[in-house]
């Protein structure tokens, strides 16, 4: 397998890559649990008929988990990415 990084790319655990997102530029980054993204999956599914990939019902997770710490403001926009599908989860 090819590597697109530079020879001098520094890669980084997840928890270090989120501790330098939230001290970087004043933005966050929230761990979520298992439970909250399968249960996230399957009320998307239920209620609206879309098939989240459990990466995209992540993003759905830490954006009401923020939203509920008063980090996000409720006239905000925001995105939360699905790229995966959700047929494939286990």
């Amino acid at each position: 397998m090819t590597s697109h990084l530079p020879e001098d790319a520094e890669l980084l655990p997840i928890d270090d890559l989120a501790q330098r997102i939230d001290l970087g530029e004043g933005g966050t980054a929230s761990a979520v649990s298992d439970e909250a993204i399968v249960k996230m999956a399957e009320t998307v599914l239920r209620v609206e008929g879309i098939s989240l990939a459990y990466e995209g019902a992540a993003t759905l997770v830490a954006a009401k988990e923020l939203h509920d710490r008063g980090w996000l403001e409720p006239q905000e926009k925001i995105v939360c990415l699905n790229t995966g599908a959700g047929w494939k989860n286990p």
